[in-house]
């Protein structure tokens, strides 16, 4: 139970860090074990769904929030950090979908869980920042000013960052709605300077993201340009694959331009992950399932990896594995 525990813990650290293919590989170590461990499972399922929810895809992102909604049941009292976590990720996946009022209906139900069972440090689980900004979306200006008063109320006496950026950036959405340019540029200079030398890169590319789409509506795609490739080479950095899709898109949209892949020889993300999982002896069908992509996928997968480390066979991708330093 303590290595399940442990390995799931530090994924979690792992992913506000920004090393996705670290911590998912902890997580496929923490699955070995959990026969052996079924109370963990809850944890088990919520980490995936976390990961996936960067990563991607995001069919393995529903389904794992899906198992996790079983395990958890009905009981709202039963493990309401994880509840949180749940509601705070079915939300963004429906945001992702455009349907910001089905998310909204999450967010409320987060309020209740975190009221109720007083979870209120606001860095535990980080949902009060897209629930202002999805309220705003819906123009529930009260909900999203009380959900923004809690975070400042909750942040005050903190000595950490995270809350003070997220109050920014709703503050500037806020400001936005109202017309006020520079106040709107104001909390997000204020969102950046906070953002120096903390090291949550997932969050720093979406301000950035946020940023750099307020320059492209105001016209100023040159301005936007820097905050868009920023935020692309964080989210690469990170193997964060859907929001660099993202931060790509943007870039070009504001007329810049992707630059290539440095080290065309280094393994991306999703194939770090299935040579971490073929060198631990799984089959191409078990890699599959972990990770919810054909058969196929994976023996492309392995192809580009052996091409790209110089070897011929799963041996030596095995061999590599129980050499390298744990």
């Amino acid at each position: 139970m303590s290595i399940v525990a442990l390995a799931i813990t530090r994924a979690g650290g792992l992913v506000r860090i920004g090393k996705l293919a670290e911590a998912l590989q902890l997580a496929d170590r923490a699955d070995i074990l959990l026969d052996l461990t079924p109370t963990l499972a809850p944890w088990s399922a919520w980490i995936r769904a976390l990961i996936f929810s960067e990563m991607g895809p995001a069919e393995a992102s529903i389904q794992s929030c899906e198992r996790l909604t079983q395990l958890l049941g009905d009981d709202e009292s039963r493990l309401p950090i994880l509840r949180l976590w749940l509601y705070h990720l079915r939300a963004a996946q429906l945001r992702r979908e455009g349907r910001v009022a089905d998310a909204c209906e999450f967010f409320q139900r987060a309020e209740r869980v975190a009221r109720t069972a007083r979870v209120l440090e606001p860095c535990i689980v980080p949902w009060m920042q897209e629930a202002g900004l999805a309220y705003l979306a819906c123009d529930r200006i009260e909900d999203s000013n009380r959900i923004l008063q809690w975070l400042e109320e909750l942040s005050s006496p903190l000595a950490c960052r995270w809350p003070k950026i997220a109050a920014a950036r709703v503050r500037a959405d806020m400001a936005e709605r109202k017309g006020k340019i520079e106040e709107v540029l104001r909390h997000y200079d204020a969102a950046l300077k906070w953002h120096a030398g903390l090291p949550m890169p997932l969050v720093e590319a979406r301000t950035l993201m946020a940023y750099g789409g307020l320059l492209r509506r105001q016209s100023e795609p040159r301005r936007a340009r820097p905050h868009f490739a920023r935020a692309l080479e964080l989210a690469e950095a990170s193997g964060a694959v859907r929001l660099a899709e993202e931060a790509s898109q943007e870039l070009e949209a504001a007329g810049g331009r992707r630059l290539r892949n440095k080290h065309p020889d280094e393994l991306t993300p999703q194939e770090s992950r299935v040579a971490a999982l073929a060198g631990e002896g799984l089959s191409n069908e078990q890699i599959a399932r972990a990770m919810v992509v054909s058969v196929k996928t994976v023996e492309t997968h392995l192809h580009h990896v052996y091409d790209k480390l110089g070897i011929s066979s799963r041996r030596e991708l095995i061999r590599r594995a129980t050499q390298a330093p744990r």
